[in-house]
C-alpha cells in the first residue's frame, strides 16, 4: 500500500518544526535529537489523522496541549517548555485515534497512570516546564494529571498493537 502524500508532507513539516525549535532553543546532544524526534512523531500523528479524515483527533491534541499549558501555569513556570507541549499534543491525537474502539482499556491505562502519578508526586520532586515542585499534595495532583494522559496514551497504543482494534472503514 502506497503511503499518502499528506502523511509524508506532515512528517517532513514535523521534522522541520522539531529542527527549528531545537536550533532556536540552542539545544545540543540528546535534547536536540529528542526535539527532532518529537517533531517527526507529531507530524506522523497529524498525517495519520489527516489521511484517515478523523478530524476530532485534532481537537483531542489541542485539548491535551491546553492541559500541558495549564499544568505549567499551575506549577508557576515562567517560560513554556516546547518539548513537553509537543509530547502532549502528539499523545492526545494518538489517544483519539483509537478511543472510540476501546474506551474501557484506554481509561484503565489512564487510571493506572493516575495512581502512579499520585505516588510519584508524594515522594519525588518534579519539573513542570521550568518550575520545580517539592513532594506534596499539589505535586501529586499535577503529576496525576500528567500521567493520566500518558496512561491513556499507552492504553491506546496497547490496544492498537495487541487488541481487537479496527477502524470503521476496515470492517468490510
Amino acid at each position: 500500500m502506497k503511503k499518502p502524500f499528506i502523511s509524508t508532507l506532515s512528517e517532513v513539516l514535523g521534522l522541520a518544526l522539531g529542527l527549528y525549535i531545537a536550533i532556536t532553543a540552542n539545544y545540543s546532544g540528546w535534547d536536540f535529537a529528542r526535539e527532532i524526534i518529537m517533531g517527526v512523531f507529531l507530524g506522523y500523528v497529524i498525517g495519520l489523522v489527516l489521511s484517515w479524515k478523523d478530524y476530532g483527533a485534532l481537537l483531542w491534541g489541542f485539548m491535551a496541549l491546553l492541559f500541558a499549558l495549564a499544568l505549567e501555569w499551575a506549577a508557576g513556570s515562567q517560560k513554556i517548555r516546547v518539548l513537553d507541549n509537543l509530547i502532549y499534543a502528539s499523545s492526545g491525537m494518538f489517544i483519539a485515534l483509537g478511543f472510540q474502539f476501546s474506551r474501557k482499556q484506554v481509561f484503565v491505562g489512564g487510571m493506572i497512570g493516575v495512581v502512579i502519578g499520585c505516588m510519584l508526586g508524594l515522594i519525588k520532586s518534579q519539573y513542570y516546564g521550568y518550575a520545580n515542585l517539592s513532594p506534596g499534595l499539589f505535586n501529586a495532583l499535577l503529576s496525576s494529571i500528567r500521567l493520566l494522559i500518558f496512561g491513556m496514551f499507552f492504553g491506546s497504543m496497547y490496544m492498537a498493537l495487541f487488541g481487537s482494534y479496527h477502524r470503521k472503514d476496515d470492517l468490510g
